[in-house]
């Protein structure tokens, strides 16, 4: 794959991106360690985050609630040019619970990697905006 034109052909890049696209993301988050770290420690505090989160804004049970009910995501991860690994993902967050997942993703995150960032957006409803925050994503 070439990062640096991201036109080029990749049929598994395409998919990735059809896949983000189709999960009709809300907001996009970025996870910052902002020190060194293996991708296998960062996997597992970005799981970590995910389970805290639902806990948080859904409670104890939130594994008995349907799929649509939750807050699901996508991404991938990439290292900073300092070398530290960090995450993009676009995020589908349900409508009843937007107004406190900005809060309670960040406070969770920093709690789980005290040097890390979490930095959220809404998606705006242009509509190739999914689409471009998905070549970014996979780049």
């Amino acid at each position: 794959m070439d990062s640096i034109n991201p036109n080029t052909a990749d049929p598994y890049r395409d998919q990735l991106i059809a896949l983000g696209v189709n999960l009709r993301p809300t907001h996009w988050v970025t996870l910052n360690l902002h020190r060194d770290a293996t991708l296998e420690y960062a996997g597992r505090a970005l799981k970590r985050w995910r389970v805290e989160i639902l806990r948080r804004l859904l409670g104890r049970r939130f594994y008995e609630m349907p799929t649509t009910a939750l807050i699901e995501f996508m991404g991938c991860p990439e290292h900073s040019l300092a070398g530290h690994p960090h995450f993009h993902l676009v995020c589908r967050v349900p409508i009843q619970v937007s107004p406190d997942f900005e809060r309670i993703a960040i406070s969770r995150w920093k709690d789980i990697v005290p040097s890390g960032t979490c930095h959220i957006k809404l998606i705006d409803q242009q509509p190739d905006s999914v689409q471009r925050i998905m070549t970014y994503t996979t780049k």
